[in-house]
């Protein structure tokens, strides 16, 4: 399948923003993509639609409406269609399922693997690459890695449960669970107020109330332990997703002979506040164990962006199509996201690093900046190019749905553009990108 650069690199005396990502059209359905997650460039995925589970291998596209699993000779028989709760892979491409009726199935290859008959509310791909998750068992709440087949569960149980968290979860039943290297876990409780975290074998649970915490809701956490350029030491990091969109962070520095067991503190939290996102709401963010934080909103930008720690940086990135992002997978291991955009799924191959400063990775062009003639057209359309010193640009024609029809890099010496199109009648979004990010966006009629 065949690489899109969006942003696309030019050598000229001009500055040129990098680009962020590449970006590659996995899937196309059609109907609304709920959940979506995968492994590196898309190799396995799969997404849940309103028809069920599908699973993407080798090219091979499988709809999975209802599973069988066997345990310990019982059958367990679960629907999948509007019973998805939650959607995970980890670097191997093993896609993991949660449904509301407490079932934790495994996918490998596409087909059905093995489950579990259990309640669980969260998963979360750890820094290695593996999936963690939540669980209630033998009336206790715990949290354990997803390593193998889960038929092996009870041979592998104590070797996969992280200490100190299972003899304390059964207090609370967790909701969101953030889990980057082993003694850095974070989860939150069932109020979506409460967070319990550990470092090392030192457990701490704030309460509303009794701890200082920036949100009345908590909708999405994450965590992780970093170093900042320039200062000496490790700092462990928590964000939270407010209910509000509101984004804030508690940082302080990691250290094994500190329990940290003192509750947080008002002046250790930061609230994200960058101005490019204009009042937007944050849906959803995951740590990427490193330097950076990838999210999406739902706002004006309905979009992703990446945050890099470093920089105070916040870039957004404009997705192909209608942008309007209702679903991420991100695999802090490979700084790959899978994200569905109504009826399509991408994958991005993100470089954070290139995100400098806090600005949208394409900046608008005023619309007297291009002319598209005529408009209806059939066959052939002529953009005429004004107040513009490009000599590159990238033309994309996307549909209503946002599949992309058209995607070309055109050489332009004059101030004409002339387009040959073979498509079929209907309304359409022409982009144009110049050499310097510049991006101008126009609605077409082909009639």
């Amino acid at each position: 399948m065949k690489w899109i650069n969006i942003l696309f690199l030019f050598v000229s005396s001009h500055p040129v923003i990098s680009q962020l990502y590449d970006i590659e059209l996995l899937a196309t359905e059609s109907k609304n993509i709920r959940k979506v997650a995968g492994s590196y460039r898309g190799e396995q995925f799969g997404y849940v639609t309103e028809d069920g589970l599908y699973t993407i291998f080798d090219g091979k596209k499988t709809l999975h409406t209802q599973v069988v699993y066997s345990l310990n000779g019982i059958n367990f028989p679960t629907s999948l269609v509007n019973n998805v709760k939650e959607l995970s892979c980890n670097v191997d491409g093993r896609l993991y399922v949660t449904t509301y009726e407490n079932h934790i199935i495994m996918f490998e290859e596409g087909k059905l693997l093995a489950g579990l008959p259990l309640q669980s509310n969260d998963l979360h791909q750890n820094y290695e690459g593996l999936v963690c998750t939540n669980f209630f068992l033998n009336d206790n709440w715990y949290v354990a890695e997803l390593l193998e087949n889960p038929v092996r569960f009870d041979d592998m149980f104590a070797s996969n449960t992280y200490p100190v968290i299972q003899s304390v979860l059964n207090m609370i039943k967790p909701d969101e669970l953030s889990v980057n290297e082993q003694e850095l876990i974070v989860v939150t409780g069932e109020n979506k107020q409460d967070i319990v975290y550990t470092i090392g074998t030192e457990l701490v649970w704030h309460k509303k109330g009794e701890a200082f915490l920036p949100c009345n809701e908590i909708v999405d956490i994450s965590s992780s332990r970093i170093t900042f350029t320039g200062i000496s030491g490790t700092f462990y990091q928590i964000y939270t997703v407010c209910g509000t969109g509101e984004v804030w962070v508690w940082t302080r520095k990691y250290n094994f002979n500190d329990d940290l067991k003192p509750p947080f503190a008002g002046a250790e939290w930061k609230k994200l506040d960058h101005a490019n996102l204009n009042g937007t709401m944050v849906k959803e963010l995951n740590h990427a164990g490193r330097n950076f934080l990838v999210g999406s909103t739902n706002g004006m930008h309905e979009g992703q962006f990446v945050y890099n720690i470093q920089k105070d940086a916040l870039c957004l990135i404009d997705l192909p199509g209608l942008g309007r992002v209702t679903d991420f997978f991100f695999s802090p291991y490979e700084s790959i996201a899978v994200v569905a955009t109504g009826n399509q799924v991408y994958v991005l191959d993100i470089d954070a690093d290139r995100c400098t400063q806090s600005t949208s990775q394409t900046e608008e062009i005023s619309s007297n900046s291009f002319t598209i003639q005529p408009n209806p057209a059939q066959n052939q359309i002529t953009i005429g190019l004004t107040n513009s010193n490009s000599q590159v640009y990238t033309i994309k024609i996307a549909d209503l749905q946002g599949k992309e029809m058209i995607s070309s890099e055109v050489r332009s010496n004059g101030s004409y553009i002339t387009i040959e199109t073979t498509l079929s009648p209907g309304l359409y979004i022409v982009r144009i990108i110049d050499e310097y990010n510049k991006i101008f966006s126009q609605k077409l009629i082909i009639k």
